[in-house]
């Protein structure tokens, strides 16, 4: 598999105001971060690199993401039961938490997962319908304009993956810091100081 090499400079932001994290905020970022997401890439990697099946690589993939959305939602709402993929990413949206292009990418990584596990035919990434490649294509080229994709369609999903993983275990240290924050009873006290002065 091939694999975009982890960089900072690749985008994972939306405009202002459409999400609650919409960039980086530095301060929330762990020291030991890089370490940290390098060995989640590592991780993923790991559960990948001896699927030459392109179905089993696919949904493998997809329960990686969805491992990332556990760790979000659980920031978010620890000792919640989340239910289903989609539901899962109905929930942060809802929150607003992250920019609402990586939950759309999620949802195109969950059918890519869905066509693979509902059809016997479709065996192969050349089964899936062309325009849910391009998409992949598309949302490639929105987190590095310069990303190869003269590489195959298993090493576009794969990196695909990666991204969405890399950008939901970013934003998540984000909302455990939000979480701590409100759970410290001193956000209370000054939440009650903001209410009375209105």
């Amino acid at each position: 598999m091939t694999q975009p090499e982890a960089k900072v400079n690749f985008s994972i932001e939306c405009p202002a105001g459409e999400s609650i994290f919409y960039r980086a905020l530095a301060a929330m970022i762990p020291k030991n971060w890089p370490r940290g997401l390098q060995e989640g890439i590592s991780e993923y990697a790991s559960h990948v690199k001896d699927l030459d099946d392109e179905r089993a690589y696919v949904v493998v993939g997809a329960l990686c993401v969805e491992h990332c959305l556990d760790e979000m939602v659980s920031a978010l709402l620890p000792s919640t039961k989340y239910g289903s993929f989609k539901r899962k990413t109905d929930i942060i949206r809802a929150f607003r938490l992250i920019p609402s292009r990586i939950l759309d990418d999620c949802g195109l990584i969950a059918e890519m997962r869905n066509h693979f596990a509902h059809d016997l035919e479709c065996k192969t990434l050349s089964n899936q319908k062309p325009e849910r490649l391009q998409r992949v294509d598309d949302a490639l080229r929105r987190y590095d304009p310069s990303y190869p994709l003269d590489i195959s369609a298993k090493e576009r999903c794969g990196g695909l993956v990666e991204f969405v993983c890399v950008a939901l275990t970013f934003y998540t240290t984000h909302v455990e810091c939000m979480r701590e924050f409100i759970d410290d009873a001193r956000f209370l006290e000054e939440l009650e100081r903001f209410c009375a002065k209105k």
